[in-house]
């Protein structure tokens, strides 16, 4: 068992839910087709969404990994106290 020091869990960002101002949002969930200059304005437009979510899903694994090696942990000891 190994004697890792606590690890301590707190957000990088003040958790909020997000929402994108979009001048498209109307567009959304419609047949429209957007003109390729509207396409990349709307790229820009989630360049830093995207990035954000490409940050908490990373953030999410390292927290995943830390609850899984806790588990782990718990259940070697709760094996050593039970035998």
């Amino acid at each position: 068992m190994s004697q890792n020091p606590p690890t301590t869990v707190s957000p990088k960002q003040p958790s909020a839910t997000t929402q994108i101002d979009s001048p498209y949002a109307s567009n959304l969930h419609t047949n429209y087709t957007p003109t390729e200059s509207e396409t990349l304005q709307i790229k820009q437009l989630l360049s830093e969404p995207l990035k954000r979510l490409s940050s908490l899903d990373a953030e999410i694994d390292r927290v995943q990994s830390i609850l899984d090696e806790l588990h782990h942990e718990r259940r070697a000891l709760s094996d050593e106290i039970e035998h």
